[in-house]
């Protein structure tokens, strides 16, 4: 993954995610569900260099699917599309509700999966280890073992397929199932007392522990901070205000005004930060190397 914005202090990173998927989480309005989703898809996609194409096969039937399920099941609003057999309307107001509702769902998954493509174990370390020692240690362990588990439940298998008589029966693969998470059970509870009892004789928790940090902060990490401070509080502002505010039952009302297309300028700029930031970096890059 070779991106700019990751680069970044992750106490900085946490705090934009963190004001970015709950502005997305509490405002239903379509303009900025739209804009989320597309800043987000041009950003994953320079993350991870994914097609557009494979956006649609994932995100697309999601959307339907929310959709068409509000329109079975609400009938509240006003305006009638058309009357099933059983007498039920299907409303455009359900409609359109169904699929703001579907636009939020959609914009949180990118973004979410943008999260844990950009934070990775360091950073939550870095984050949560000055919030909550404990905590960080125990995430730190859990991510150490998930891998350590499937490499030892890997190396069982191995060995009872090589000691094991060949049989394909649905009976005989339970019974070898539940054979090789009996063993591997039992490794991981002996190897949580070894934890335990290293971390007793080593004095863990009796007395101040010194923390390491592989992250410094920069002057490029305070620019970039009060930068974004400075969007996320005129977006924040925005929203108090109610650029944002739209209703849907019983009948669709959307605000508009100056405000909602500032509030919208605001948040596209503070949505595709990170594009906008990767793409200027690679463009001064070149810019200098034809320099060369």
């Amino acid at each position: 993954m070779n991106d700019r914005f990751s680069s970044f202090h992750p106490i900085f990173l946490f705090a934009y995610f963190v004001i970015l998927i709950g502005c997305i989480c509490t405002q239903m309005h379509p303009v900025l569900l739209v804009t989320a989703c597309l800043t987000g898809m041009l950003y994953e996609t320079q993350l991870r260099r994914f097609r557009w194409s494979a956006y649609l096969k994932l995100y697309i039937p999601v959307l339907l699917l929310i959709t068409a399920w509000n329109m079975a099941f609400v009938h509240r609003g006003i305006t009638a599309l058309f009357v099933l057999w059983n007498g039920k309307r299907i409303t455009l107001e359900a409609f359109i509700y169904g699929l703001d509702t579907g636009l939020l769902l959609v914009a949180m998954m990118i973004w979410v999966q943008i999260l844990s493509l950009v934070f990775t174990e360091e950073k939550w370390m870095e984050v949560l280890g000055r919030i909550s020692p404990t905590l960080a240690l125990l995430l730190s362990m859990v991510f150490r073992f998930i891998p350590l588990y499937q490499e030892r439940l890997k190396k069982i298998r191995q060995v009872r397929s090589a000691n094991a008589v060949s049989d394909s029966s649905f009976r005989h693969r339970i019974k070898c199932a539940a054979s090789d998470w009996s063993v591997l059970t039992s490794w991981a509870l002996e190897h949580a007392v070894d934890t335990a009892d290293s971390s007793k004789v080593r004095e863990y928790g009796k007395r101040k522990r010194s923390r390491y940090s592989i992250f410094r902060v920069t002057g490029r990490d305070i620019a970039m901070f009060v930068l974004a401070g400075g969007l996320a509080l005129a977006l924040i502002w925005l929203v108090l205000k109610g650029a944002f505010k739209i209703s849907f039952y019983p009948r669709i009302h959307i605000h508009s005004g100056t405000e909602l297309w500032i509030g919208t300028a605001v948040f596209c700029v503070y949505s595709g930060l990170p594009f906008f930031w990767d793409v200027s970096r690679r463009i001064l890059w070149q810019y200098y190397r034809l320099k060369i």
